[in-house]
């Protein structure tokens, strides 16, 4: 497998971040701050949310192919950070549809449908190859500015914004370098 040289990638990594900010800046891919209307109507921003919520899935599938596709613990590891962050999401996303006038089912069908674009996104993306075929070093940049602006635009401001004056302790942060730890152990033991 050739390797992809480390400009390329960071370049694609930037182009990943801006992408996916214009991206959530003018479609709300990622946030889903709405207001809460009641439940007597469906909300028409609902076919946007699982749209969204599809081609993200599907950018799942492409991070943890690309990431086997370099090695078999890359790709474990990428599996196990893309489930860890996956499952609230789902959970979320299902709070949110519910909130917005679907009914448990349809809400449970759209959340299993939209979840088999990443086995989809998988397997094609796995079966077009290496490098040869698939520029790995593009691929895995964009990938990353898109972990990495989800980190930068949700998580680290909510970490932040959960600071209470009155708790000695906030757990959070230690979190975040748990599982920084975790990740860098998992790596290195699966090289």
């Amino acid at each position: 497998m050739e390797v992809a040289e480390p400009r390329t990638v960071l370049l694609s990594t930037l182009i990943g971040i801006l992408f996916f900010f214009f991206a959530e800046r003018f479609l709300r891919w990622f946030h889903h701050h709405h207001e809460h209307k009641g439940n007597e109507s469906r909300d028409p921003s609902t076919n946007l949310i699982i749209f969204g919520d599809t081609l993200h899935n599907a950018l799942d599938g492409v991070a943890i192919a690309a990431a086997f596709l370099v090695s078999v613990p890359v790709g474990i590891v990428t599996t196990i950070a893309v489930a860890a962050h996956e499952i609230p999401q789902e959970i979320g996303d299902f709070g949110l549809l519910l909130s917005k006038g679907m009914r448990r089912r349809s809400v449970l069908l759209a959340n299993v449908f939209s979840a088999l674009a990443t086995t989809v996104a998988a397997v094609i993306t796995f079966s077009l190859g290496g490098d040869d075929r698939l520029p790995l070093g593009v691929l895995l940049g964009l990938i990353s500015g898109l972990l990495l602006y989800i980190a930068m635009s949700d998580i680290i401001p909510t970490i932040h914004q959960s600071i209470s004056k009155q708790k000695t302790f906030n757990w959070q942060p230690f979190m975040l370098l748990i599982g920084v730890i975790v990740v860098w152990i998992a790596v290195t033991l699966a090289e």
